[in-house]
């Protein structure tokens, strides 16, 4: 009897705290049962059946591009050197990078000597006999002149004169068109050379075919292999936005009720995919369909693809559904007891769940667990912007540089000083190292002795015996007269000087009176207007027009800070093969020469620079404290206080967050009162 008690007393207990459940429950006598209802207790978890927003949905952040076309040499080609670094605006037609063309050029060099000599005989050798066929014809009209007092006699002799005359005029008019015919052929002959070897040397040149901006190059150093077809330079058309985030696979779209790009506050329709290499597909980019005027390259976005959506239906928590043998139902609350309900049941979001049937908007029912749980404290859902931070440590970068070379030809050159420091800047023609030109003497004397003697050889010979012998001497005097003024222009050069202006990034190892050799580097000048700070960006927050903050400090502690932009797409907007670890910040003029100034007299290393920005920047978004959003089953949701003091969970779509807020897509409106936790 005890023990039938005691069963009997946990039963009861079973029943009063609700874990009960349908149909028998064995005692020690199995032909007696006790039947026992639903327990009910009203006062449990329960819940107001109410309208709620429910969102199947993917978010992607990515940025705004410009539309970036990337350029590459068709045929396997050595790399000479880029000629638009980062930053550069271009036009169409404008040569971007350049093969390795010497050997062509040395060519081209050549051909044009030959023509140019062509042209130059034929000209001087049309001119004598044209001189000597005008002095024939003078001839002829003398004689024409002095018969009219001669005898019949003395004609018939003047008139076979006059015949031998035209004969010769003949002669030398067949050899002018000999000369002529000959000399086209030649000619055209060169031209054709020309043109080949031109058209070789265009073909070692890359080109852009639209207007834009360069927004990254490749590592090619000279002398590199470049394999054809791999992309050498990028240039990007600001007249034509895109986007770009991570791969969303062809599918999502298809499946996708909404899908739009949203930037600060605004929707945009997205176009067509642009198609990329299969081993590229690592990222989508997307065209944008109408008015962008409000956007910009470097504008944080999201793309966003809403699945499925339900506003304002009848939803109850998923922990309220029960599955029956006919299908789901949910425990209603009926005068303190709970009466099972059969629902029909649409879409879930994985916290609530569409209610098609059997529960209408008021119904009280039953949960194992609470939904969501909300503290006392409130927050308002208020328009604002939301970011993150960036501070990296930067570094002073020159790509597009100039060489300035021994400009003597000849003789012995000695460095006397330098007369600019590292890292200084120098203006077109300005000197930028003392020099000391030592030539041959004995060498000069032995000119000046060969020309004296050709001279003199030429004046004793009067005429020579052939044409042959005539120009192989004026050739001799000529070569020996190139040779000496080389020699005396070489004594009058001192200085070597910068060609054009910009920064002097490097100089020779040498000290006074060591020599140079002949055609040898002595400094390289970078080009200011393509100076930049270079920062690491591994994790892509700067892109390409993002705005930031250069600080730069001296060897003497002064601190200068101004604005600068991105220049270079980040690795989203580019193949692999012009993908940049660093992002580039183009500097203005006159901080180039700032920086450069701190960086001279020894103080490179001295010289600190670093880079902060406010990145993935969204402007006129609604937000809410990061303390009022409960993420459940890949859900956001949160608790709106409403005007009569009663509580509602809501789902919303969120498309971010930064250290503090979340910003909302959908689901909340300005001046709703949100809880915290």
């Amino acid at each position: 009897m005890r023990g039938q008690t005691k069963q009997m007393a946990v039963i009861l207990l079973a029943a009063a705290l609700g874990i009960g459940g349908c149909g028998a429950v064995e005692t020690e006598n199995p032909s007696d049962e006790i039947t026992l209802l639903e327990p009910v207790n009203a006062n449990a978890n329960t819940e107001k059946v109410m309208l709620h927003n429910l969102y199947d949905y993917e978010v992607e952040p990515g940025y705004i591009y410009p539309k970036i076309k990337e350029y590459s040499f068709l045929e396997d080609t050595t790399f000479f050197s880029y000629v638009a670094a980062p930053g550069t605006e271009v036009s169409s037609g404008s040569v971007l990078a350049k093969a390795d063309a010497q050997g062509i050029e040395e060519q081209i060099k050549r051909v044009e000597e030959q023509e140019k000599n062509l042209t130059e005989t034929y000209e001087e050798e049309y001119k004598d006999l044209t001189d000597l066929i005008g002095e024939q014809k003078k001839l002829i009209e003398e004689k024409k002149e002095k018969q009219k007092g001669e005898t019949e006699e003395e004609k018939v002799f003047s008139n076979r004169q006059i015949g031998l005359i035209e004969n010769t005029i003949r002669g030398y008019e067949l050899s002018i068109k000999q000369k002529e015919e000959l000399f086209e052929l030649d000619r055209d002959y060169c031209t054709k050379q020309l043109e080949y070897l031109r058209g070789e040397q265009k073909s070692r040149l890359l080109y852009s075919d639209m207007n834009g901006m360069v927004v990254n190059v490749g590592s090619f150093a000279p002398g590199d292999y470049v394999p054809a077809k791999k992309s050498v330079v990028a240039v990007g058309d600001f007249s034509e936005l895109m986007f770009t985030c991570s791969d969303i696979g062809q599918s999502k779209r298809k499946q996708a009720q909404e899908f739009y790009l949203f930037v600060n506050g605004t929707s945009y329709e997205l176009g067509e995919e642009t198609e990329r290499e299969a081993s590229e597909q690592e990222y989508s980019t997307f065209s944008i369909n109408g008015d962008t005027s409000a956007l910009s390259a470097g504008d944080f976005g999201v793309l966003v693809a809403v699945y499925e959506k339900r506003e304002n239906v009848v939803a109850v928590p998923k922990s309220a559904l029960q599955k029956g043998v006919s299908g789901m139902y949910v425990y209603r609350i009926e005068n303190g007891e709970k009466v099972m309900t059969d629902v029909v049941t649409g879409m879930s979001d994985g916290v609530y769940t569409e209610i098609l049937s059997g529960v209408s908007v008021g119904d009280e029912i039953s949960l194992s667990e609470s939904a969501i749980s909300h503290g006392k404290d409130t927050a308002q859902v208020s328009y604002g912007s939301i970011s993150a931070s960036f501070e990296e440590s930067g570094s002073f970068q020159c790509p597009i540089t100039y060489v300035v070379k021994n400009p003597a030809e000849v003789g012995t050159v000695c460095l006397v000083e330098y007369k600019k420091e590292l890292f200084s800047y120098v203006n077109a023609g300005e000197e930028i190292a003392e020099i000391r030109v030592e030539t041959d003497a004995a060498a000069k004397e032995e000119l000046k002795k060969k020309m004296e003697r050709e001279e003199a050889r030429i004046r004793d010979a009067g005429t020579f015996e052939n044409e042959k012998e005539a120009a192989r001497r004026q050739k001799a005097l000529k070569n020996y007269q190139e040779e000496l003024e080389k020699l005396e222009t070489a004594e009058q050069i001192s200085q070597i000087c910068a060609d054009k202006s910009g920064i002097l990034v490097w100089t020779m190892d040498k000290k006074e009176n060591e020599t140079i050799a002949s055609g040898e580097t002595v400094a390289v000048i970078a080009d200011e207007k393509n100076c930049y700070v270079a920062v690491s960006n591994e994790n892509g927050l700067l892109n390409l027009g993002n705005k930031v903050q250069v600080s730069y400090q001296d060897t003497l502690g002064n601190t200068t800070v101004f604005e600068g932009n991105v220049i270079n797409a980040s690795k989203a907007g580019l193949s692999e093969e012009l993908e940049s670890a660093d992002a580039y910040i183009g500097l203005p003029h006159e901080m180039t020469e700032q920086i450069s100034a701190a960086m001279a007299n020894g103080g490179f290393y001295r010289t600190k620079l670093s880079v902060s920005a406010d990145v993935r920047e969204m402007k006129g978004v609604l937000t809410v404290p990061k303390e009022a959003v409960k993420r459940i089953a890949g859900a956001c949701y949160v608790t709106i206080c409403k005007d009569d003091g009663t509580y509602v969970n809501q789902n919303i779509l969120v498309g971010g967050n930064d250290a503090k807020n979340y910003w909302v897509l959908d689901g909340l409106e300005e001046g709703m009162v949100v809880c915290l936790e």
